[in-house]
Order: C-alpha cells, then structure tokens, then sequence
C-alpha cells in the first residue's frame, strides 16, 4: 500500500508563514502540530518557500507562502502536461 501526504493549501501556508517568521516564532513541531500534518509534511513545504535571507528571529531562512505556492502551482503544470482539442474531445499530450 503506497503512502499518501497532502500539501497545504494556500490558507496553511499563509499561517505557517506567520509562525515561521513571526516575533514569536514556533519550533517546527509546534508548527506541524497547530497546522495538523505530520513534521516531514512542514519540512518540504518549507523548502518550497524558502527565500534568500535570513530571517532575525532565531536566525532561520525567511519562508514565503508566495513562493511556495508558485513551485507548487508549476509543478503542477509540469505534470498535468498541456492538453489538446481533437475533433472535440481533449487529449492528453506528452508523457
């Protein structure tokens, strides 16, 4: 049986950018916990947004819902591959 995880939405990541690097920002379990995904889930969805800079408060890389969502967003693009019309029915092109 193969796992399954789930990305936050554009909401979740918009509330761990404000605990990641608020005044009063959590460790990433507290994060994961308040968000309700499992700490891995929290850790890639980090590396998404990560942008050059670090941040004041403890010293981390500041994490961008912005740009998170746009790596999530060409991904997505990249999988679903474009699609054609045939004499009107929508086909699938590339792999």
């Amino acid at each position: 049986m193969s796992r399954k995880y789930r990305l936050l939405d554009y909401t979740a990541r918009l509330e761990l950018e404000k605990l990641w690097n608020g005044a009063n920002a959590l460790s990433v379990a507290d994060i994961a916990r308040e968000l309700g995904v499992h700490t891995a889930t929290l850790y890639r969805e980090l590396e998404r947004g990560y942008v050059d800079g670090v941040s004041f408060t403890r010293f981390r890389q500041k994490y961008s819902a912005d740009k998170a969502q746009e790596v999530v967003n060409a991904g997505n693009r990249r999988r679903t591959g474009r699609l054609k019309q045939v004499s009107g029915i929508r086909i699938q092109e590339g792999g």
